[in-house]
């Protein structure tokens, strides 16, 4: 069985803390999320805060109903399929084979007002995923994942060097229309971070 990785306490706290509020409705809490995700599935919970932030209200309600790790994964799909691309998005109907182009810097923000989820892509194969004030871009305490990928066509694997999942590469199917990107889990024994990249569309 493949050993799993956690947090240190002090750190999962500070993830706690960056749960901030949001307009969920009846949707749990952060916090509330994370330590139900603490007794079904440990893994899920490791650095539940920073990616408890990004998720709509509809997956927070379903992770907090999670029996067990599967659950948490089938939760990033709540929200339904991406939607369809427009023509002008397809570039009217013209289609291309080639790998789409990841580099730059994306952001997700589908649950609070304050935090937003960043992944870094460089050229270089190198990444970074960090928790960022959303106003002003810039990266809110210290829980960031150093990490690593590679791309070939519209199959992405990714490597975290540091922090949630150190170690574990996940791959997913990856497909981008103008300025957003989404990922599509196809094995990853990182549920936080499975979750954290499915849980909804990616913009730069």
């Amino acid at each position: 069985m493949r050993f799993i990785q956690t947090l240190p306490a002090a750190l999962l706290s500070l993830a706690l803390t960056l749960a901030l509020p949001a307009d969920a409705g009846d949707a749990p809490a952060c916090p509330e999320v994370c330590q139900h995700l603490g007794d079904v599935c440990p893994l899920a919970a490791t650095g539940c805060g920073f990616i408890c932030s990004g998720v709509s209200p509809a997956e927070r309600a379903c992770l907090a109903r999670a029996k067990n790790c599967d659950d948490a994964d089938r939760c990033s799909a709540v929200d339904g399929p991406a939607p369809a691309p427009t023509a002008k998005q397809r570039g009217q109907g013209k289609t291309s084979t080639a790998a789409p182009d990841l580099t730059g810097t994306w952001r997700r923000n589908a649950g609070n007002a304050k935090v937003d989820a960043a992944l870094e892509l460089s050229g270089a194969g190198r990444c970074r995923s960090r928790a960022t004030d959303r106003a002003t871009g810039k990266p809110i305490g210290s829980l960031e994942q150093e990490c690593t990928y590679s791309q070939s066509g519209n199959q992405f694997e990714i490597e975290y060097k540091s922090g949630l999942c150190q170690g574990i590469r996940g791959r997913y199917e990856v497909s981008r229309s103008a300025n957003e990107l989404r990922f599509k889990a196809l094995e990853d024994d990182c549920h936080g971070r499975r979750m954290e990249l499915t849980g909804g569309a990616w913009k730069r």
